[in-house]
């Protein structure tokens, strides 16, 4: 489905743009001759049908010319952040069984065990070199087939892959462009890392239901963004709510930009408003991995403040209560889905056959967060329901950073809470009984073995935790900062360092 689709596209908009950066563009025609090719290649390195294939790279125009000459080979892709760490990404590598790996620009040589066979690639020039004169002939399989392998918020422990079929992101692709309006003019911008589902999503499987073009920014940059995504004629964008905030907090599009709307989700509402004065639409949705991607989103004039929107019309969702029950609109419950087509959202977790079971109960996902429905719809969300703490866009359990920073021998106890933040929506805050432990020691200790998105920025050491009636830590009384709170966001940079 996704490479059948791709190639219509491909030949019905052949000379139009596909992908584009600063310095490249890449009509769909060159790009079916380049992933037809590709996928020759990866053949000639032992790549069969059902295989998993890496991809491990920064923003890079050929990282969805790769991706694509994945799914055109058979195999599956499994895409690995450039954030993890070496031990992260080698949980991840043993756990999905990759045994070759694409890497190129914005990712460290990797130096991971011999299993793998990694392949680095230096950009679309090289590419061409690598692949030039091989066929262009694709494996057919079925929509259930797998096709994706997605890695999702766990920082340390066992990694929990999200196995996807053949049909859920061009399904969701597909309804996405619908919702928002997308037409084959439209160009959507995205400076998002390219291994999260939201580019995969909301900018690659939209361009190809839809033949308009994605213009690929190498990072994310709150001055520039607007400017760059202008420049390059983009008429959208996809974000998270962190990216809105920012940006919120800089110059508007250039007079004459094109842009008018941006998709995503997290959407703050100071930020929200800021989008809508500069002329930009802000289109939220809801949904993760699991869910393809989305499951509910506001359609072009109909968005709420707030609101998440509507469910997409091959799903439906409802909110219950602890017992499983239905709630009464606006009421605060669980959210839960259930689609038309089973393989439209995850089909099982690799290497965990008990955890889909937990989430699909009595034909519906359990999604673990919390929202309300109104009357007429429209979806909030709330929070999640087990603790973990929502930071940029990103998942953090916090008992994997408690868990890590118990490692030090003097650190006695440790409690990790979200505390709310403008820009990211929330702080990570540790606090540490460990009189001999230094601040110092432990963000040294985190920094080697937490990802970037999980090393707190407020710690304090006490001599003591906050504790209720029932002698279990007060969480609630830890989400206020002390005095002796040490900011290691404003000491990295009186030293120097980058966080």
């Amino acid at each position: 489905m996704i490479v059948t689709d791709f190639l219509q596209t491909a030949t019905r908009f052949g000379s139009s743009p596909f992908l584009v950066t600063e310095d490249e563009t890449m009509t769909w025609e060159e790009a079916g001759l380049v992933v037809g090719q590709t996928s020759d290649w990866l053949v000639e390195q032992g790549v069969r049908p059902g295989d998993r294939v890496a991809l491990l790279m920064g923003n890079d125009l050929i990282y969805f010319v790769l991706l694509l000459a994945v799914q055109h080979a058979g195999a599956i892709t499994v895409p690995l952040s450039t954030r993890s760490t070496k031990e992260r990404l080698e949980a991840v590598v043993t756990d999905s069984g990759v045994g070759l790996g694409l890497t190129g620009r914005g990712a460290s040589d990797v130096r991971l065990d011999g299993t793998v066979n990694w392949i680095r690639i230096e950009g679309l020039t090289h590419l061409r070199t690598m692949v030039h004169g091989r066929g262009t002939c694709a494996v057919e399989r079925s929509d259930d087939h797998d096709a994706f392998l997605i890695y999702t918020s766990g920082t340390t422990g066992k990694p929990k892959g999200v196995v996807l079929s053949e049909a859920a992101f061009p399904t969701a692709g597909r309804l996405l462009a619908e919702a928002i309006g997308v037409r084959q003019g439209d160009r959507i911008a995205t400076a998002l890392p390219l291994f999260h589902t939201n580019p995969i999503v909301y900018g690659l499987m939209v361009a190809i239901s839809t033949g308009c073009s994605i213009a690929v920014l190498e990072r994310f940059s709150p001055s520039t963004m607007l400017e760059q995504a202008s420049r390059l004629g983009a008429t959208g964008f996809t974000y998270v709510g962190t990216v809105l905030t920012l940006l919120g907090r800089h110059e508007p599009p250039p007079p004459g930009s094109s842009l008018r709307f941006a998709v995503g989700g997290g959407a703050p509402p100071e930020a929200w408003q800021r989008m809508e004065e500069w002329g930009i639409e802000v289109l939220e949705l809801y949904g993760m991995t699991e869910t393809g991607g989305w499951l509910t989103c506001s359609r072009r004039g109909t968005a709420r403040r707030g609101h998440c929107g509507t469910v997409r019309p091959d799903s439906e969702i409802m909110i219950v209560d602890a017992s499983g029950q239905e709630c009464a609109p606006e009421t605060i419950g669980e959210i839960v889905a259930r689609p038309q087509i089973r393989s439209c959202m995850v089909t099982r977790y690799e290497g965990l056959p008990d955890l889909a079971a937990q989430r699909w109960r009595g034909g519906w996902l359990h999604t673990g967060d919390r929202g309300t429905l109104s009357a007429d719809g429209y979806l909030r969300y709330v929070d999640r329901l087990d603790g973990i703490i929502r930071r940029a866009g990103e998942n953090i359990d916090p008992q994997d950073v408690v868990d890590v920073v118990q490692e030090l021998s003097a650190v006695h106890v440790a409690a990790v809470v979200g505390v709310p933040d403008d820009i990211v929506g929330n702080e990570l805050r540790l606090v540490v009984v460990g009189p001999e432990v230094t601040v110092q020691e432990i963000a040294q200790h985190v920094e080697a073995r937490l990802p970037r998105e999980a090393w707190p920025r407020f710690v304090a050491v006490t001599d003591a935790l906050p504790l209720t009636d029932t002698q279990k830590i007060d969480l609630g009384a830890l989400r206020t900062r002390g005095a002796e709170d040490v900011d290691l966001q404003q000491h990295y940079r009186r030293v120097g360092a980058t966080r």
